[in-house]
């Protein structure tokens, strides 16, 4: 693509040139073209079967208004063009001196003190908003083995969940966010679906295109930009809080997208059943595991912490934490669970805690059993 595009630049703007390329930044265009590949590379492999996982779909045109605004800017790291210039602006080649609402202090220190370098920045709008990321290159070290306060923490259990955002196997101690052992669901977004409702309908009132549309249009997007800001908030200070005080973390390897599609065995459900399975796929997004559990993957090592993730197919729902048996007709609709063989009844989401826990100690002191295996 970038060769095509070198051979058209110069024309005419009318035959499809485009004359203005020298008064923008370069790698503007070549990060375009680099993110244009990867969806193409990305729908052939997945169309092929080579690509595991959800299958790509076929690439989109990306139409402004209708896709967040981004482009991505390199340099040359001996010949620095994108610096901090103070703790209030960045210097971005072609565009300047910028200024930035937050403080880069402690980027700044970093630079300063030789443990970070500068490698590119992806400048993003959302809603009103621009957003500078910076990429870095860091120089530091990483804990050799956990501290006083993880090693006091042990081992933790950490069911995620729709109803919860998640339940320990024992609580974190003092926590910010959360009870002692049970972190309560946000529901950012079903709090603010009343507003977001209201402006959409202000919005299909309008005439598309309009001034008033214009408007609503913004404002919808800033009520959703809000949400998104608040439940990123709350995850970073959840999964810093359970990383930094236990030795091990457990969580439950389980896939999201067979979760919230319908099963394939049964036809897809209708009525009152329709209205529940949409229900619990609407908070199980609010809630947004996969984000919390792609957080405890980098924060465990770089907090010094160990994470263990369960096995897929494990059935930590449906087993007694106390005799290890299964109970079959254990659903998802219960709240309390109840061991047939032992008549142990506690709630189910703590027992899959504890379940996560007994499976997690298993793989890290493994005990010898009567036949051999451990």
């Amino acid at each position: 693509m970038a060769v095509i595009w070198r051979t058209v630049r110069d024309l005419p703007k009318e035959e499809g040139g485009t004359p203005w390329w020298h008064q923008v930044n370069v790698y503007c265009f070549t990060s375009g073209f680099d993110r244009a590949q990867a969806a193409w590379n990305n729908w052939k492999t997945s169309a092929s079967g080579e690509r595991g996982g959800r299958r790509v779909g076929y690439p989109r045109f990306k139409k402004k208004g209708s896709c967040p605004d981004s482009f991505t800017l390199y340099h040359d790291v001996k010949q620095p063009s994108i610096r901090l210039d103070g703790y209030r602006h960045v210097t971005l080649p072609k565009i300047g001196r910028v200024r930035v609402h937050g403080s880069t202090r402690r980027l700044a220190r970093l630079i300063a003190g030789g443990q970070a370098r500068i490698q590119s920045v992806t400048v993003t709008r959302r809603a009103q908003r621009w957003y500078a990321s910076v990429s870095c290159k860091l120089f530091i070290s990483l804990p050799a083995k956990p501290n006083a306060r993880q090693r006091a923490g042990g081992t933790v259990g950490v069911d995620l969940g729709s109803r919860y955002l998640a339940v320990l196997s024992h609580g974190v101690p003092q926590p910010s966010c959360c009870s002692e052992s049970v972190i309560p669901h946000p529901r950012h977004l079903l709090r603010s679906l009343p507003a977001m409702a209201k402006t959409a309908r202000l919005m299909a009132r309008a005439k598309p295109g309009s001034t008033r549309y214009r408007k609503r249009a913004v404002q919808l997007a800033r009520l959703h930009h809000l949400v998104a800001l608040r439940r990123a908030g709350t995850l970073h200070k959840v999964t810093k809080s359970v990383a930094r005080s236990h030795e091990y973390v457990a969580i439950e390897d389980f896939d999201l997208v067979d979760l919230l599609a319908s099963t394939r065995r049964k036809p897809a459900p209708r009525g009152i059943q329709a209205g529940i399975k949409s229900l619990f796929n609407r908070q199980l997004m609010d809630a947004a595991l996969g984000e919390l559990r792609r957080q405890l993957e980098y924060k465990c090592p770089q907090y010094g912490s160990n994470l263990i993730k369960l096995e897929r197919g494990q059935r930590v729902a449906s087993m007694c934490s106390r005799c290890g048996k299964l109970n079959k007709d254990s659903l998802p609709s219960h709240t309390n669970f109840a061991c047939p063989s032992c008549n142990y009844v506690t709630d189910r989401h703590e027992n899959a805690a504890a379940c996560i826990l007994m499976i997690a100690q298993r793989r890290i002191n493994p005990v010898a059993s009567g036949s051999g295996e451990t």
